[in-house]
């Protein structure tokens, strides 16, 4: 997977999320879903019980995180932090 295009995918949902990329997707099905990325269209699926939201990007640069950290702002989120660790983009948030 190349990370510029996980990149700008991350950056394009997180601006202009497309409710109907993964609408519908249930918690458990996540596994399933080929491009991370996509998650970013529908993160009330990444949610556990307790409200807290974890994803992983795996290959994202570090240039999409602010762009997460409106989106997860502009969602109601709080106490969100985007940290670049083992290539990818780690994603903490709660409700």
């Amino acid at each position: 997977m190349n990370h510029w295009r996980t990149t700008f995918l991350a950056i394009r949902l997180a601006i202009w999320p497309q409710k109907n990329d993964v609408a519908g997707i249930s918690p458990r099905d996540i596994a399933l879903v080929t491009e991370p990325a996509l998650l970013l269209s529908n993160l009330t699926a990444t949610i556990d019980p307790a409200g807290r939201l974890s994803l992983v990007l795996p290959g994202c640069h570090p240039l999409a995180a602010p762009f997460i950290l409106f989106r997860l702002k502009r969602e109601g989120y709080s106490d969100a932090r985007v940290v670049h660790e083992n290539g990818g983009l780690t994603i903490r948030a709660r409700r």
